[in-house]
């Protein structure tokens, strides 16, 4: 009688791991709110491909939706003007910012685990002169992203989630 229990359970154990490999899920609740609201992951941080650019082409802003667990301080992006042709291939790519200057936060003073801010990432001079001619992508090295090195404490309700922010 013990032995038919223990094989009973065995199937059911094996059932249940083959049906997870045979029916996978939709993905985590991360992955599908970036894909509903249409962000670029490269890792670290998501970036929005819809950004905004100041009338006179002195700055362009993104939004960048953090995926690590740490809180994000500053970052280091190279920002990329370019022209897409009649086939939908990217060419002729421009970097129109300065690397080593970082972008700026805009509204707070720290990025928070899943939180989504605006950053505004400064363009040099020669970049206002073809604000025209293209559109404008962004690159972010895992290694050009620095983390806060105090965390905020918790709240006495609990963990702060990064909407309440």
């Amino acid at each position: 009688m013990k032995t038919a229990w223990r094989k009973t359970w065995i199937a059911l154990f094996f059932l249940a791991h083959l049906s997870g490999a045979l029916f996978p899920g939709e993905g985590s609740a991360q992955e599908k709110q970036a894909q509903k609201e249409n962000f670029i992951n490269l890792g670290l941080v998501s970036y929005s491909p819809d950004y905004t650019l100041a009338p006179d082409a002195s700055s362009i802003v993104f939004k960048i939706k953090n995926n690590s667990a740490r809180s994000i301080s500053n970052i280091f992006g190279w920002v990329y003007r370019y022209q897409e042709g009649n086939d939908g291939n990217a060419s002729n790519f421009v970097l129109v910012n300065n690397p080593n200057q970082g972008g700026m936060m805009l509204k707070i003073d720290r990025l928070a685990p899943g939180g989504v801010a605006e950053w505004k990432f400064a363009l040099t001079k020669n970049a206002q002169a073809g604000k025209d001619k293209g559109k404008y992508a962004l690159r972010i090295s895992p290694k050009s992203i620095f983390f806060s090195r105090l965390e905020p404490g918790t709240k006495p309700g609990g963990p702060s989630k990064p909407s309440q922010e």
